[in-house]
Parts: structure tokens; sequence; C-alpha cells
């Protein structure tokens, strides 16, 4: 059995089963703690905050953290997350609007950035994050690492297997880049009880954003002292071989 449908709120679910969040948080956990320890953070603004495990990680820490996300599904799970977190629906091109502030920092992680459909919502969004750091905190941002996909190509990453719940599952995703946009296609397959499989496609056009325009739109925004990461492991970015770009600005 198959079936197609669009990749935001309906993913959500799987989601939560695809990404090994404890083996994630573990793996970014220093360098959030080293960014927020350069400016002294307190406050720290998730924005696109998905289910909130980052959020509810940095109040842990003893944080005072605010999140929001476009998704009520998703805002949902964030505020379920049994964490201290002041959780809103909120775009990223709202956020000074809709938060008290200001923040010592505010994150966008996971390409989220990518997933805004438009240009223009994107850079919306960095000077709302401007607004809404105090002078002398930070933005950190994250988008994949789009050099990596040569247009016109299909570029499939490593199939991921999970069990969850009495059910098996395996991830596939499949991205396919073209001009400023990138079609992503993540298959889903799925085994119960019965061991017989079914197949669900979800898919999403990102929209392509390389280093020179996600720099532009920081340094427009007013940003300064940017620093640009291939990963968690803050190894300076290099568009041949990370798999990631990861932006971390200062307003000065």
């Amino acid at each position: 059995m198959a079936s197609e449908t669009s990749r935001s709120e309906a993913f959500a679910p799987y989601d939560e089963i695809m990404v090994d969040w404890e083996a994630r948080l573990r793996r970014e956990s220093a360098m959030y703690q080293r960014i927020f320890q350069s400016v002294h953070a307190k406050r720290v603004l998730d924005a696109a905050c998905g289910p909130g495990r980052r959020a509810a990680l940095f109040a842990r820490w003893g944080m005072e953290v605010s999140a929001g996300d476009t998704s009520p599904a998703l805002v949902e799970r964030a505020t379920g997350q049994g964490a201290k977190v002041e959780v809103r629906q909120a775009s990223i091109d709202e956020v000074s609007r809709v938060f008290p502030t200001p923040f010592d920092a505010v994150i966008c992680m996971g390409n989220s950035l990518s997933a805004a459909g438009k240009r223009a919502t994107v850079a919306a969004g960095i000077a709302e994050f401007y607004q809404a750091t105090r002078p002398g905190g930070t933005v950190v941002l994250e988008v994949l690492n789009y050099e990596l996909f040569a247009p016109g190509e299909s570029v499939y990453a490593e199939p991921l297997a999970r069990t969850a719940l009495g059910q098996n599952y395996i991830f596939l995703k499949m991205f396919r880049r073209a001009g400023t946009s990138c079609d992503l296609d993540t298959v889903v397959l799925q085994q119960g009880a019965s061991e017989t499989w079914s197949r669900t496609v979800f898919k999403e056009k990102l929209l392509v954003l390389d280093e020179a325009a996600l720099v532009e739109m920081v340094e427009k925004a007013g940003y300064g002292k940017i620093m640009l990461y291939g990963g968690p492991d803050m190894a300076p970015f290099d568009r041949k071989k990370s798999e990631n770009l990861i932006v971390v600005a200062r307003k000065e």
C-alpha cells in the first residue's frame, strides 16, 4: 500500500521516530554550551523549535527558554516536553512581535530556514531574530550544505531503520536540486503485526540557501563577527565536504 502527502504537519509523528534525539543532543550540547557561554546567555529563543527537544534541554540547564513554531501539532509536542519553556505558535518572521525580548541567543536549527518556502520570508525571519537579540547577543542558524547536491541529480541519504511501539520503520530521503529549490522526498516503509509493509512518500520543496545567500542575509540584518561551521563539532565549514552549514553571528 502506498500513498503521498505533504511533509509538514503530517510527518511530525514520524519525525519523532526517525530522529534519535538523545544522540543528536549529545552531539550538539557542547556546541550550544560554548556559544551560550561566549555571550553569557541566560535567555534563549528556539525559533522553529519542532518538537521542542532542544528548548527542553536548555531549560534543564537552568536557562530561561522560549520556543516557537508554525505547526500547532509541534507547538503541542513542545509544550508537552515537561520542561519550563514558554511555547507559542509563531512563524520565524514574527518572533520579535510574539515573544517578549530581548534574548541573549536566538537559534533556528535543523534546516528550518529552508522549509520557510520563500527567500523573502527567510530574510525577514533573520531580521526578526536581530530585533529579538540584545546587543552583544548571538544568533545560530543551520541549513543543509546544498553544495553537495549536484543540480538535476538525485541524491539519496543513508536509510535509517527504527522500531517504535511494535512497528518497524525504514526511512529513506531523496534530494533533487533544481535552481533555487530542492525537492525532498521522504519514503517511510512501515511494518506492523501483519508483517506486510506499507509505504508513504512525504514531499517537500526546500529553498536552497547556500553560504553566500545566508551570509548576505545575516549581514543585511545587522549581525557582525560571522563564523561558519560544518557541524556541531564546530569544524570550519567546507563547502565540498560539510554535511551542514552552521552560521554563528554576533549583534554588535
